[in-house]
């Protein structure tokens, strides 16, 4: 059972448990074992384990596993109680501190588009904060016990990011700063990506924002477009270091198939193209629709992906897989993220042009021709 395979079945679920067991009997090798390794380490345990623990599910996985799943959903619902628990607390000390903050992604996701908090992952928390708040957030956090001494990400001093951030080029700087308490991580952002820092328009993504409410708690968030760029970011910064998952496609798909019916398609692109965003957007967008064959699903957004198809730097299908599939720090990853995703055009080109050479005369010689279909 291969990578598309386990993919189709875990994409079915969202039609319901029938299409999601039609999917698994139909794919080729099934093995269950197999199965549950994909399952974890594409952190979707959350998303299946509720109809893989069904007695419908008895004859496709052992008793074992099952009671594993049981197990896991225990602590994961004990996990997320405890990170809606802090994201409160850090919600009310920022607001009572005269901040703003916006809660990305998360429980958000999980409560509007999977229905269901428990339904998806979550292993940290992430806030955003107006830029010119960001320090005095960060001493807020350190009041509530969080160490504000330590980047968790790359073990660098927070001091020595803030000089980075505040600097002359804060395009190079991090878009969010790691923090702990405990076992709770923090993201705090401080904008949602740095590389197009200058395009964006950080007044009118805060006039945008909308609020959701979770177990009585009143949180505010981004709106429907800068939540689908920002995930689109997330995810072509996770390609490039090798740590992208299923999930996080998940993610984009359960989003994308509750945005399609409105379309604005064309707008969406044309804003991203302003941005800077674009060629990042389609080519995320491409290997999404490699991978999990739902092209028929959105043909909204097919529609006005498929002219931009020129922008995609990926040969096919197989290579889409591979970019998924990569271990960390592979540097071919590397070299496709700084061609979807330069910092600035004419450092590109000069980047293109020399060091980049090889590459490019590589993808000459190559035929193109990426299509939506493949995979």
């Amino acid at each position: 059972m291969d990578h598309r395979a386990s993919v189709r079945a875990v994409r079915a679920l969202a039609a319901g448990p029938d299409a999601f067991f039609s999917a698994l009997e139909r794919a080729p090798d099934y093995d269950a074992e197999a199965f549950a390794a994909f399952l974890t380490h594409h952190k979707l345990l959350d998303w299946v384990a509720p109809v893989l623990t069904s007695e419908r599910a008895e004859p496709l996985v052992s008793a074992a596993i099952r009671a594993s799943l049981i197990e896991y959903q225990a602590t994961r619902h004990a996990r997320n109680d405890e990170l809606l628990r802090v994201s409160e607390e850090v919600r009310s000390a920022l607001v009572e501190a005269g901040f703003g903050c916006l809660f990305l992604k998360g429980f958000y996701f999980g409560h509007r588009f999977y229905r269901d908090v428990n339904r998806r992952h979550q292993g940290d928390i992430d806030v955003l904060v107006r830029s010119g708040h960001f320090e005095a957030a960060l001493q807020e956090l350190a009041r509530l016990g969080f160490d504000v001494t330590t980047n968790l990400d790359d073990g660098k001093p927070v001091a020595e990011r803030l000089r980075e951030i505040r600097g002359r080029a804060p395009a190079k700087a991090p878009h969010a700063v790691t923090v702990r308490r405990g076992a709770t991580r923090l993201d705090l952002h401080w904008c949602l990506d740095s590389r197009s820092l200058g395009r964006m328009d950080e007044e009118r993504l805060w006039a945008q924002r909308r609020r959701f409410s979770l177990s009585g708690h009143q949180f505010e968030t981004l709106c429907d477009e800068h939540t689908l760029a920002f995930l689109l970011v997330s995810i072509c910064g996770d390609l490039r270091r090798g740590a992208c998952r299923a999930k996080h496609f998940l993610d984009l798909y359960l989003m994308l198939r509750e945005l399609e019916p409105d379309g604005g398609w064309e707008d969406f692109c044309e804003r991203q193209r302003e941005q800077g965003l674009l060629e990042l957007a389609i080519n995320v967008l491409a290997v999404f629709f490699s991978l999990w064959g739902c092209a028929a699903e959105l043909p909204r957004l097919v529609a006005s992906v498929t002219p931009r198809l020129h922008l995609v730097e990926l040969r096919d299908g197989a290579e889409a897989l591979a970019l998924m599939e990569r271990p960390r720090g592979n540097a071919e990853n590397r070299v496709w993220f700084r061609r979807v995703h330069p910092r600035s055009r004419s450092r590109f080109w000069a980047w293109r042009l020399t060091r980049g050479l090889p590459h490019t005369l590589t993808r000459l010689k190559r035929s193109r021709g990426f299509s939506l279909s493949e995979g």
